[in-house]
């Protein structure tokens, strides 16, 4: 089954100021399709997904000429891909995570014949992922085309991959547009 929702704010609190305020939520749980073979052998895969994301904005106009904005967000994302030992040829499982939050701010600003934008943002971006498969019965997988590299990889020294890695991005900008 599958499930989201969200809600959102829009604030005026004064004639020069708006502020804003978002958040939303999905979710959805999942058979993974198998054939025949996995049917009889009783195979039962599940995957599992899950996001989520918050932000919020304050816009200002400062005078008719000039107006800022100033934002905040966060959004993470899940999925879980769980077997059973049933599993024919190839047992999998495997867990993502991706998460960002950021702020970003801009200026823009009117003179004469001139519109000068600037800006910047930064943001903090982590990935953790986790990885796991290893050939259950060599005849299927042979016979379903796995390669001989990954026919190697058994219940008793399956393949895994376990990684994370978290980085700071940022970004700026400057613009003039003459009228």
């Amino acid at each position: 089954g599958a499930a989201s929702g969200g809600a959102r704010v829009s604030l005026t609190p004064t004639v020069a100021d708006r502020l804003n305020l978002a958040a939303s939520y999905g979710a959805g749980n999942f058979e993974v399709p198998h054939g025949e073979v996995q049917e009889e052998a009783g195979q039962d895969q599940r995957e599992s997904l899950r996001q989520g994301s918050a932000n919020g904005s304050w816009q200002r106009s400062w005078s008719p000429a000039l107006g800022s904005q100033v934002a905040g967000y966060y959004r993470r994302i899940a999925s879980d891909l769980r077997d059973t030992p049933a599993a024919v040829p190839l047992f999998a499982e495997s867990t993502r995570r991706h998460e960002r939050l950021g702020i970003l701010a801009s200026l823009a600003w009117q003179h004469d014949r001139h519109t000068v934008k600037a800006g910047l943002e930064t943001a903090q971006l982590a990935l953790n992922e986790n990885f796991t498969f290893a050939v259950t019965d060599e005849d299927d997988a042979e016979e379903a085309g796995i390669s001989e590299g990954a026919i190697a990889y058994t219940l008793d020294d399956p393949f895994a991959f376990n990684d994370r890695v978290s980085r700071t991005q940022w970004s700026a900008y400057l613009q003039d547009s003459l009228r």
